[in-house]
C-alpha cells in the first residue's frame, strides 16, 4: 500500500509513570479537599452538614417545634418481621447480618451497615393481592409511572390504585440443607422429611401441655398422611409412634387418625429447635429455618400444609390454604411469592356470634384469612407438591389434564397497552410496514400463539396487556427491530422476574422500633417481595455513624461558638461521646433557620441527591455569616484547614464599617 494511502497512526506521547501518578494524586486530593474538608465559603458548611440541616428542615424540625429523636434525621426504616430476600433465604430484617447478599431490583448487593431506630409512627401499605409492608412515613417504594418507567415514592405520598414493583427471587444456587442442633449425638439437618412434618404440624398439629411437659400431636382424616408422619419420625428419630383411630366428635361416621409423640426428648427437641411451644391456631407461623431452606425443602413444607388444611379445586384450577393465624398467612404469602407463585389473599372478619361449622356450634374469635393460587401457577405448583392424601393427588392430576390458557393479574404490565400500541402506531409506515433501527423496511404484524392475527384497533389500548402477550404475540421482537427502548425495558422486567400489583390501601400503623440496611452498591432491596429503597438518609450517602457524629458537633457548644442545632439529652462532653441516637433529641436552632430562610424562593441552585431521586441545595442562602462566626476546620489528603471563630457582634460592627467605608 502506498505510504500516502495509509491511515494516520494515533499519536502516542511517552509519559513517565511518576508524573502520571503525581498528577492523579493531586487531582484526587483536590476533589477530596473541595468536596469534604473545605466548607463552602458562602454558607460555611461541609456537604454532610448542609444535608443534615436541609433534611431537618424538610422534616419540619424548626426551632418552634418539639424536639424529635435524632435517629429520625438519620434514616427511615421497616418494622420488625419484614422479610428480606437474601442468598441464604428469606430473613427477617432484624436478623440480617453484615456480609449478607440481598436481592435488589435487578441484581444482588452486599450488606455493609445495619440500623435500628427507636419507636416512631409507621404506615402500612397493603396491595390488592394482600401483600403488605409496614414502614416509616418517608420510606420510599418503587412505583410504575404512566410512561412505564420506574420511580421512587414516599409511603406517605402513595395512594390507592398506584402500581408498585415486586420481585420474585428464590436463590437457585441455595442448595445446602440448614444445619440443626444435634439430636442424641447425631447430626441433624432440615431435610424434606422434617419440612413435611413441620408443614403438617403447622396445619393440623397441636402442642398439649402436661405441667412443664409439652407433647406434640398430629391428626388427619386420611390414614396415609399419618403413615408418612410415622415413617418420618422413625427415620429421623429412631422412634415409631402408633397410629390411633378416633371417631370424630362432629361426624360419628367419620374416622380420624392421630399420631402422638410420647418421647420427651423428641418433643423437647422439636419445640426448642423450631419454637413450637406456643403453637395455638391463632399464633402458628412458619419456622425461620423453612424460610432459609432450599427450594425442595420449602416445597416439602408446602406439601405438608396442603395435605392438612389445604384444598384443590379442579374446575376452578385453584389451590387454597386458610388459617386464623395472620402471621402464618403473612409469611406464607411472601414465601410463595419468592417461589414464583403469586397468591391472592382473602380475609373474613371474626363472627362473635355462634355459628354452625360442620354441624358443630363454634364462636369465631379471629379473622380467617386464605390464600389462593390459580390457573397455570396452580398447575405448576401441583407438579411440585408431593401429597399423601389420595383425593388431593387425584384432583391435582385432573387439574393438570384440564389445563387451558388463563391470564393472571400478576402478569399484567401496568400502562403497557397505553404505551406500547401508540409506539408501534408512530413507527408504522403504512400497509403493515416498519423500518428497523438501520432503516431497512420489514413487514410484521402481531398474532396469537395459535397463529391467528391480531388486528390493531382503538380498544387495544384500553385492555390489560400481559407480559406473556408482549413476548408471545411478537410485540417484543417488533420493538427490538424498530430500536425502541421499550424492548430493553421489557427484557429487564422479564429477566429480573418483576411483577406489578396495585395498592389497595395506605393507613397509619402503631409506633414501633424499625430497621434498615445499607448496601455496598445501589440503594434498593426487596422487603416482603416489594422493591424498596434502603433509606438511611434521603439526602446523604454516608453511614449513620458519620452522619450522627456531624449532627452532634452542630449541637455541641464546645464544638461551635453558635450551635446550629438545638439538642436535648446527653450530647457528650470534651471527654465523652454523646449517647446513642435513639436516646437524644434535636431541632433546628434559630441560627440555622436564618441560614435556611428563603430557600424555597429559588435563591440558590439545586442538584440531584446521591441517588438521583431528590433535589438538594448546592448551598444555603445563609443570612447568618456562619463561616466567620463559627469558623471551620478540616483535614484531607495532605492538607488541613483551620478558620477561627469570631464574635457575632464584632462581625456585625465590622460589616457596618465596611458598608459605610467601602
Amino acid at each position: 500500500m502506498p505510504e500516502e494511502a495509509q491511515e494516520p497512526r494515533p499519536r502516542v506521547t511517552p509519559q513517565p509513570i511518576e508524573d502520571e501518578l503525581h498528577r492523579s494524586y493531586i487531582d484526587y486530593a483536590m476533589s477530596v479537599i473541595v468536596g469534604r474538608a473545605l466548607p463552602d465559603v458562602r454558607d460555611g458548611l461541609k456537604p454532610v452538614q448542609r444535608r443534615i440541616l436541609h433534611a431537618m428542615n424538610e422534616l419540619g424540625m424548626g426551632s418552634g417545634s418539639a424536639h424529635k429523636k435524632a435517629a429520625r434525621v438519620v434514616g427511615e426504616c421497616f418494622a420488625k418481621g419484614t422479610l428480606v430476600s437474601t442468598e441464604r433465604g428469606l430473613v427477617p430484617i432484624e436478623d440480617v447480618r453484615r456480609g449478607d447478599r440481598v436481592f435488589t431490583e435487578g441484581g444482588v448487593g452486599s450488606v455493609k451497615e445495619l440500623y435500628e431506630m427507636p419507636p416512631r409512627p409507621l404506615m402500612r401499605i397493603t396491595l390488592d393481592n394482600g401483600l403488605s409492608i409496614v414502614s416509616t412515613r418517608s420510606q420510599k417504594v418503587r412505583v410504575v409511572t404512566p410512561d412505564l418507567s420506574f420511580a421512587w415514592k414516599e409511603a406517605s405520598a402513595i395512594e390507592a390504585g398506584e402500581w408498585v414493583v415486586l420481585r420474585s427471587m428464590f436463590a437457585p444456587f441455595h442448595t445446602a440443607l440448614p444445619e440443626l442442633t444435634p439430636f442424641a449425638g447425631r447430626e441433624m439437618r432440615l431435610n424434606r422429611n422434617l419440612a413435611y412434618l413441620l408443614g403438617q404440624f403447622v396445619s393440623d398439629g397441636w402442642a398439649s401441655r402436661e405441667g412443664e411437659r409439652i407433647r406434640l400431636g398430629f391428626c388427619s382424616s386420611d390414614r396415609q398422611v399419618m403413615v408418612r408422619i410415622q415413617q418420618i419420625i422413625r427415620d429421623e428419630f429412631a422412634y415409631q409412634p402408633s397410629i390411633e383411630p378416633k371417631i370424630s366428635t362432629v361426624d360419628k361416621n367419620r374416622t380420624l387418625f392421630v399420631v402422638r409423640i410420647s418421647r420427651d426428648a423428641i418433643n423437647q427437641y422439636l419445640v426448642r429447635t423450631f419454637d413450637l411451644g406456643a403453637a395455638y391456631a391463632s399464633t402458628k407461623s412458619i419456622p425461620d429455618q423453612i424460610l432459609r431452606a432450599p427450594r425442595p425443602v420449602a416445597i416439602a413444607f408446602l406439601s405438608g400444609l396442603v395435605d392438612g388444611d389445604g384444598s384443590i379445586a379442579t374446575s376452578r384450577r385453584t389451590i387454597h390454604y386458610g388459617s386464623v393465624s395472620q402471621s402464618l398467612i403473612d409469611r406464607l404469602q411472601v414465601l410463595l411469592h419468592h417461589l414464583g407463585y403469586h397468591a391472592h389473599r382473602y380475609t373474613t372478619r371474626a363472627r362473635p356470634k355462634r355459628a354452625l361449622l360442620n354441624g358443630r356450634k363454634v364462636i369465631s374469635r379471629y379473622p380467617f384469612s386464605s390464600l389462593e393460587i390459580r390457573g397455570d401457577e396452580a398447575i405448576r405448583l401441583s407438579r411440585e407438591l408431593d401429597l399423601a392424601v389420595q383425593q388431593k393427588r387425584r384432583r391435582a392430576g385432573a387439574m393438570r389434564r384440564t389445563a387451558r390458557p388463563m391470564q393472571l393479574r400478576s402478569d399484567i404490565v401496568p400502562f403497557g397497552a397505553e404505551v406500547v400500541f401508540p409506539t408501534l402506531t408512530r413507527a408504522h409506515l403504512g400497509s403493515g410496514w416498519f423500518a428497523d433501527a438501520e432503516g431497512r423496511k420489514f413487514r410484521a404484524g402481531i398474532q396469537h400463539v395459535s397463529g391467528r392475527k391480531i388486528r390493531y384497533s382503538a380498544d387495544l389500548t384500553s385492555r390489560p396487556l400481559h407480559l406473556n402477550q408482549i413476548v408471545e404475540w411478537g410485540i417484543l421482537e417488533k420493538l427490538r427491530r424498530i430500536g425502541s427502548p421499550l424492548a430493553q425495558h421489557f427484557d429487564f422486567i422479564e429477566t429480573a422476574d418483576l411483577t406489578f400489583v396495585q395498592v389497595k390501601s395506605v393507613e397509619a400503623a402503631p409506633q414501633d422500633v424499625s430497621y434498615d440496611i445499607g448496601l455496598d452498591k445501589g440503594h434498593n432491596f426487596t422487603a416482603n417481595g416489594i422493591v424498596v429503597h434502603n433509606c438511611l438518609g434521603k439526602w446523604h450517602p454516608h453511614g449513620d455513624l458519620a452522619v450522627y457524629d456531624a449532627l452532634a458537633r452542630m449541637v455541641q457548644s464546645f464544638s461551635l461558638r453558635y450551635p446550629l442545632i438545638d439538642g436535648q439529652g446527653n450530647w457528650g462532653s470534651t471527654e465523652d461521646e454523646p449517647a446513642a441516637m435513639r436516646y437524644t433529641e434535636c431541632r433546628l436552632a434559630k441560627t440555622a433557620e436564618a441560614m435556611l430562610e428563603d430557600l424555597e424562593k429559588d435563591t440558590v441552585d439545586w442538584m440531584d441527591n446521591f441517588d438521583g431521586t431528590l433535589k438538594e441545595p448546592t448551598v444555603l442562602p445563609s443570612k447568618f455569616p456562619n463561616l466567620l462566626v463559627n469558623g471551620s476546620s478540616g483535614i484531607a489528603v495532605g492538607m488541613a484547614t483551620n478558620i477561627p471563630p469570631h464574635n457575632l457582634r464584632e462581625i456585625v460592627d465590622a460589616l457596618i464599617i465596611l458598608i459605610d467605608n467601602p
